[in-house]
């Protein structure tokens, strides 16, 4: 669903690049935080650009 929303808007100042774990480029990004299901209630944050990052 978040492709096909990001290539919605068909900006040519970004474009979806996937997993925000396996992303490793330089420069500004967007990062997408979302828990839509969230049942076991904990809470998301960032993974881009943070020490403890994959």
């Amino acid at each position: 669903c978040y492709p096909e929303l990001a290539d919605l808007l068909k900006s040519g100042l970004y474009k979806w690049e996937g997993d925000a774990y396996d992303f490793d480029k330089e420069g500004p990004y967007i990062e997408l935080v979302t828990s839509p299901n969230n049942p076991d209630g904990s809470i998301r944050g960032p993974v881009v650009n943070r020490g403890d990052g994959k």
